[in-house]
């Protein structure tokens, strides 16, 4: 009997989220077909995910069935793919770099930190956003915002959004400045 109520409860978590997951995969695929369409190379699929989410939400709202879906697609979901991010990184190439490219990356890292945080507060952006924003910044993106978050208990809807932003900003200038010819 109390497998069945099991069984039950989780069939109806399932159906809860189900809608609002494959509405995020539905735009996950249409922001990977838009980012590698020809001549867009440049475009992540990430960021053009993200566009297609708030166009979707600014114009149509969010609908309750998709809430749950859409929720655990943001939160537990996408922590799990940083974690996959993170794995990426094995112990072999951490010690090709040696000692000294080791000390130059985490200093690096901490100076590119300490010297957004203090940037952000000097510009009056709030602490939380500006401690997203050097994570991004400093360390790999989104991925280092996302992870951030969960320390920082940033606002999802008011900083999330622009912490992911400034770093991959960052980078498509980088990228137009010093690109080759």
């Amino acid at each position: 009997m109390h497998s069945y109520s099991a069984a039950r409860h989780l069939l109806v978590i399932v159906s809860l989220i189900l809608p609002g997951f494959l509405l995020s995969l539905l735009v996950a695929a249409g922001a990977y077909s838009i980012a590698t369409m020809s001549g867009l190379g440049w475009l992540s699929p990430m960021i053009t995910a993200v566009m297609i989410g708030m166009i979707i939400n600014r114009l149509i709202g969010t609908s309750e069935w998709a809430q749950p879906g859409l929720g655990f697609s943001m939160r537990p979901l996408l922590r799990f793919a940083v974690m996959l991010l993170g794995v990426q990184l094995s112990l072999s190439q951490i010690t090709e770099l040696g000692v000294d490219g080791f000390l130059i990356v985490i200093a690096s890292l901490a100076c590119t930190f300490v010297f957004t945080v203090f940037a952000g507060r000097a510009l009056g952006v709030d602490a939380r956003l500006a401690e997203l924003i050097a994570a991004g910044t400093s360390i790999c993106g989104a991925s280092a915002v996302v992870a951030a978050n969960t320390v920082t208990r940033a606002r999802e809807d008011h900083d999330l959004l622009p912490s992911l932003f400034c770093p991959r900003t960052c980078r498509e200038c980088r990228w137009l400045v010093f690109r080759r010819r």
